[in-house]
C-alpha cells in the first residue's frame, strides 16, 4: 500500500467518519462509496483508476479492483457530503437529522 498513500489516507478519512458519527458515519460512507461505484461503471477508463489498478497489478476493468481503486474519490464524496448537509454543525447540537 505504500504505493497508494491516497487509499491509505481514504481508510483513515472513512474511520474518523465512523468515530465521529457511528453507525450514521457508516452509512453516508456506504452511500458515496455505492454512488462513486456507480460512476465507476459508466466513466471508465478513469486514468487515476486505471494506475490504481495496476500499481497492484490488476486489470483496470477487472470488478475486483473497484473497493481499492474508488476508495479515496467515495472518502472525499463522503467528507463533502458531511460539509454541504451542515451534519457536523447539527450533531455537535445533538440533532441527528
Amino acid at each position: 500500500m505504500k504505493e497508494l498513500p491516497e487509499v491509505v489516507d481514504a481508510h483513515l478519512e472513512r474511520a474518523q467518519l465512523q468515530k465521529q458519527f457511528g453507525r450514521s458515519g457508516q452509512g453516508l460512507f456506504a452511500d458515496a462509496f455505492q454512488v462513486v461505484a456507480d460512476w465507476w461503471q459508466a466513466m471508465r477508463p478513469v486514468l487515476r483508476w486505471v494506475h490504481r489498478a495496476w500499481v497492484c497489478g490488476l486489470e483496470d476493468c477487472s470488478i475486483r479492483v473497484v473497493p481499492l481503486v474508488i476508495y479515496p474519490e467515495a472518502a472525499r464524496l463522503a467528507q463533502l457530503m458531511v460539509d454541504f448537509s451542515g451534519w457536523k454543525e447539527r450533531w455537535a447540537l445533538g440533532f441527528s437529522c
